[in-house]
């Protein structure tokens, strides 16, 4: 089925899952479209490629993310990362047409090859091709990060974005604003204001307080995205199956519900925990 932004998984090695609200988690394979509002989420020892023609995600070990379902066109590409590595590469436009926001900052762009690592207290993001607008969520600063520069935003030890480079790129004072999904719990971030959902447990799932973390407003302009029964979809447990006895290990968040594997209150991240090997999944 073809899908409106076209992102397909074309190499998943290891132990590398796809899960919604209310669809149980299941292998990755080479060749699965990705789905609006899936998260992505990889184990120790593993990685995903995911591509839409040219331009592609590297998905690094230990990595949660997901293409947002209420922000995602066929001309624009936002991706949620709570944690992990991603490296993407998108060709240039006329227009910003691809995000990644995490818990700590917004990396906008054209067309660049750029590397975003996140952690439970900090987000980095590197350059090496092109143009990145990084606007950091606790302070509000805004940087415009070209190739060999690099920003990063760690409110827990700094407040405001922390750049470098051989040039380093000029930073612009603005506004707080808070995120599209439940950060950890530092006190000079804007949290969401819609309130949690109840947390899920772990022991053969991933939580979807960790998996399901998009929220449709910090961000959204549409007042539908925070209708009722949008957020009843958005806190449908997405439980992981246990096909072969495996199970997924981690520590519970209480993030929000909606989209994709995110750091709650207690900044919890993921472990490769359970009995799972990580060389029984595709590997072409």
């Amino acid at each position: 089925m073809a899908l409106a932004n076209g992102w397909v998984v074309k190499k998943a090695t290891g132990t590398v899952y796809l899960v919604a609200p209310g669809v149980k988690a299941f292998r990755a394979k080479s060749g699965m479209p990705l789905q609006p509002g899936y998260t992505v989420a990889t184990k120790g020892r593993s990685r995903a490629l995911i591509a839409r023609g040219a331009e592609t995600i590297f998905v690094g070990q230990n990595t949660k993310f997901a293409i947002s379902k209420y922000r995602s066109t066929a001309r624009k590409t936002t991706l949620l990362q709570t944690e992990g590595q991603l490296q993407v590469d998108v060709q240039k436009r006329a227009r910003p047409h691809f995000t990644v926001e995490t818990p700590f900052l917004a990396a906008i762009v054209k067309g660049t090859k750029f590397d975003i690592r996140v952690d439970r207290q900090s987000t980095t993001v590197q350059v090496e091709r092109g143009l990145v607008s990084v606007n950091d969520f606790s302070s509000g600063d805004r940087a415009n990060v070209g190739a060999g520069q690099s920003a990063a935003s760690r409110p827990s030890q700094s407040v405001g974005l922390q750049v470098g480079g051989r040039t380093k790129p000029t930073v612009v004072p603005g506004k707080p604003k808070a995120p599209a999904f439940q950060t950890p719990q530092i006190p000079i971030i804007p949290q969401a204001s819609v309130p949690q959902n109840p947390q899920a447990t772990l022991g053969g799932s991933l939580a979807s307080s960790r998996n399901s973390y998009e929220r449709g407003n910090g961000g959204d302009s549409s007042s539908s995205r925070n209708s009722g029964s949008e957020r009843d979809n958005r806190s449908s447990s997405a439980s992981v199956s246990s096909s072969g006895g495996n199970s997924t290990g981690g520590t519970s968040g209480s993030g929000d519900t909606g989209g994709s594997g995110g750091s709650g209150g207690s900044g919890g991240s993921g472990g490769s925990g359970g009995g799972d090997d990580d060389d029984d999944d595709d590997d072409d």
